[in-house]
């Protein structure tokens, strides 16, 4: 045998008077067929059981499951130091426990103005008592160089991001700003200082 020819192809074994090699289906059917029937009908059930959820998902996901009753359309504008904040990204947290109330989060546009949205589009947002988050990430320092994927293709990472708001209006716990959101339409502003 040459040096390598072992990596190549196992040299056979003969076992209880079959010719061996690693394992194939062949060799599970001659020597396993109950194994073989129930590997077979396993895999027609997951089959079955898989399309079943697919069709499922694509069902639930075409229903109109994907709205809120009883929201409330909510909108506002954020200013810093007077100034309108284009592209502030807002984030209503419940306070307290409500029931059916849930996160809800709007992105202003570049007049400071925004309209909140639960799941939909400026869907609005369920009554209630909320703590709310801002913040506004912009870029900064020069670009990073390029780097190479595996495949050797190369790719440019973005630049890195900083809030550059106070970031007391982070967090739900020090930002300071809440809204009490009836059932009617609210407006709700948010003056940010140092």
């Amino acid at each position: 045998m040459a040096f390598g020819e072992h990596l190549v192809r196992p040299p056979a074994v003969k076992a209880s008077g079959f010719r061996k090699f690693p394992i194939r289906a062949a060799t599970v059917r001659l020597r396993f067929p109950l194994l073989t029937s129930t590997l077979k009908t396993m895999k027609s059930f997951c089959t079955v059981v898989l399309s079943g959820l697919v069709c499922l998902l694509i069902f639930a996901g075409c229903s109109e499951s994907g709205s809120l009753s009883g929201l409330s359309k909510c909108e506002g504008t954020v200013t810093y130091k007077g100034a309108p904040v284009a592209e502030a990204m807002l984030t209503f947290h419940p306070d307290g426990g409500g029931q059916g109330m849930r996160a809800a989060g709007a992105i202003t546009d570049s007049s400071g103005k925004f309209k909140v949205t639960t799941l939909k589009s400026e869907d609005g947002i369920t009554p209630g008592n909320y703590n709310v988050t801002i913040f506004k990430l912009e870029e900064y320092g020069d670009l990073p160089p390029k780097t190479k994927t595996e495949d050797g293709e190369e790719i440019q990472p973005p630049r890195l991001k900083k809030n550059i708001l106070p970031t007391k209006y982070e967090k739900k716990e020090t930002s300071g700003l809440t809204a009490a959101i009836s059932k009617s339409k609210e407006v709700v502003d948010f003056a940010l200082s140092d």
